[in-house]
């Protein structure tokens, strides 16, 4: 492999680098403000007297945020990426 080479796969990865992180801090703000702007009353409640129903459903909030920033990811990356031969 030549050093051109080398230089072009390394500039692919941290463009592809970027663009996940890029779009995990979108993801993590959007979930942040949903969680803590529209669920927050909802989600007190649970805390105060439902501590297992507030686990469940915060683990699966978490769950959910992962599944979808992979998604996600995983389409930027089938898309921006060079094919394969």
């Amino acid at each position: 492999m030549s050093a051109r080479a080398t230089i072009r796969t390394g500039l692919r990865v941290a463009r592809f680098f970027i663009l996940e992180l890029l779009a995990y801090g979108f993801f993590l703000t959007l979930y942040l403000y949903g969680v803590l702007r529209l669920l927050q009353g909802r989600l007190a409640a649970f805390q105060d007297g439902h501590r297992t129903a507030y686990a469940f459903i915060s683990l699966g909030l978490i769950i959910a945020q992962g599944v979808g920033l992979e998604i996600f990811t995983t389409q930027l990356i089938r898309r921006f990426s060079a094919p394969t031969r």
